[in-house]
């Protein structure tokens, strides 16, 4: 039984689900919405809910073996959780936003040196600062088993999907719109996202060998279209 009425109701975000069909996400009560939780459901359980209004988490993503990346704090510190232990990525402003089954993590960290958000790579206790694609702010939303890495890139003018693999970005374009966002990539390479125009209905894309298809033209016509992959 709710013992507060005022925390009874929440809202739920789930960010990532693995094998053993444990999901992770944030969330917030319907009468407080600045004061966030974070979860952890295991199939069948109530949520665990995490954090408080100061220093809490936001989770992003969980791998195969149960590890959970996100940050931490309301200025955000890029963090691993693993066996229930918090492990600060960097003193930086931060975020661990995928993490793949070999505890490869992706993210972005913000350089005072130029001001911008940059991609990382972390593996093996060492954070490797792989810089911008083309002078704006990085975020990366997915890794995979070979280290490849997905996100958008905040430019003048719209956002733009990347991929970042053997040591190079590529844009991998916007279906002529304005704006685009990758957001994952499968171990096979093939990534999906969206594109569209800053402001306006977007498309829901597939990424493979080199061309960026709307997803739309492969499958049958539908009533609505989709708009995000």
């Amino acid at each position: 039984v709710c013992q507060d009425p005022l925390y009874c109701y929440r809202s739920y975000t789930p960010r990532a689900i693995n094998v053993a069909r444990t999901v992770i996400g944030w969330g917030h009560y319907s009468i407080s919405p600045m004061h966030p939780f974070s979860f952890v459901w295991h199939f069948g359980d109530y949520p665990d809910e995490r954090g408080d209004t100061s220093e809490f988490l936001v989770l992003n993503d969980i791998n195969d073996v149960g590890q959970i990346v996100g940050y931490e704090g309301i200025l955000g510190r890029a963090v691993l959780i693993t066996a229930g232990t918090v492990i600060r990525l960097s003193d930086f402003r931060s975020s661990a936003d995928a993490i793949n089954a070999a505890s490869h993590i992706a993210g972005s960290v913000y350089t005072a040196a130029d001001g911008e958000s940059h991609l990382f790579l972390y593996v093996d206790g060492a954070m490797q600062d792989l810089g911008t694609m083309s002078g704006g702010d990085c975020y990366a939303t997915g890794i995979n088993a070979s280290d490849a890495i997905v996100g958008w890139e905040d430019r003048l003018g719209g956002t733009r999907a990347f991929l970042y693999a053997n040591s190079r970005f590529t844009d991998l374009g916007s279906l002529g719109s304005a704006a685009s966002r990758a957001n994952a990539i499968n171990d096979a390479g093939q990534i999906v996202g969206t594109a569209g125009p800053v402001y306006g209905p977007s498309r829901a894309f597939l990424y493979n060998n080199g061309t960026m298809h709307d997803l739309n033209d492969l499958v049958a016509p539908l009533s609505v279209p989709l708009s995000e992959a």
